[in-house]
């Protein structure tokens, strides 16, 4: 079955009430950074609290985490172990117990592709039982080996473009680009997870056993091209997946928010020049106002 989203599933998405603290209100662990990619797990730590988490905090490699700090204000950083910018397999110990009260992680954003951090993707993927968002350099990790998202037992979330999900199947992205609906339902079946192929047209593809159901948003706007805006929608569905709702519908309400978001930043500063900032900055506003006239206290 095919559906359209449409912004009524902003309502959807819970928001703080009056008796939650940083905790209840949603944990999200951001997995991430590398040498000249500082700024991806930055968005994608800034898109989830500006969604509505509570509390982000990012496993960022140990030599650059100065720069991570002078970034992110309101995030905590975890220093994980790394090489020349990139972390290791012996990090895992230590996102292992940064995540020990999360709700929700995101794997992937500016990670890099050195062998040993993509050794450390795969033994984070397979031993978290938290909902995973995997982004990104994240995707890059299980080129040739999707099956292996397969074995999880908690709920996992696939990000990619056309040209990642072509490397996930070991497809061309022009082929995906022809047929995106059945790539997206093929790859989400294949891993029983849930895949958002990004594109003007987003395919929100339901692999898990209690869905089956595929949900398309037609929200695209020339505000999400640029780059950084993938940043900001993992960290938007983990956001969302941390706050409760399922990854399905978290991952349709996060697209739907980002491209509500991208245009209603875009009419205030100018879409021409509209970068990822300016959409993640807006998402807490594009809430509150679709939740306004029937605000409840959770």
């Amino acid at each position: 079955k095919v559906g359209r989203v449409n912004e009524l599933i902003l309502g959807e998405i819970p928001i703080r009430g009056r008796y939650d603290n940083k905790y209840t209100a949603g944990v999200v662990v951001v997995v991430g950074g590398s040498t000249g990619l500082t700024g991806a797990p930055v968005l994608t730590a800034l898109a989830s609290l500006r969604a509505g988490a509570g509390l982000t905090i990012m496993c960022v490699p140990r030599s650059l985490n100065l720069v991570f700090e002078a970034q992110a204000l309101e995030v905590v950083t975890k220093p994980c172990a790394d090489i020349d910018g990139f972390l290791t397999q012996e990090a895992f110990n230590e996102i292992r117990e940064a995540a020990s009260k999360a709700d929700a992680i995101v794997i992937g954003p500016g990670l890099g592709r050195a062998e040993t951090t993509t050794q450390l993707v795969r033994e984070l993927v397979r031993e978290t039982t938290l909902p995973v968002v995997l982004d990104a350099d994240g995707l890059w990790a299980f080129n040739g080996c999707l099956e292996m998202l397969d074995e999880r037992c908690a709920p996992t979330v696939l990000t990619p473009h056309s040209g990642e999900l072509g490397r996930l199947i070991n497809k061309k992205s022009e082929d995906i680009e022809t047929a995106r609906l059945r790539a997206a339902q093929s790859a989400a079946n294949r891993t029983s997870s849930v895949v958002v192929l990004k594109g003007s047209d987003t395919i929100i593809a339901d692999g898990t056993s209690s869905g089956g159901d595929t949900f398309v948003s037609d929200l695209g706007t020339p505000g999400l091209a640029t780059a950084g805006s993938g940043d900001v929608l993992a960290g938007a569905i983990a956001s969302s997946i941390a706050k409760g709702m399922a990854p399905a519908h978290a991952a349709a309400a996060g697209v739907t928010l980002t491209g509500v978001a991208a245009r209603s930043a875009g009419n205030r500063l100018g879409m021409p020049g509209l970068i990822a900032s300016d959409i993640a900055t807006e998402l807490s506003t594009v809430i509150a106002s679709s939740q306004r006239s029937s605000c409840t206290e959770r």
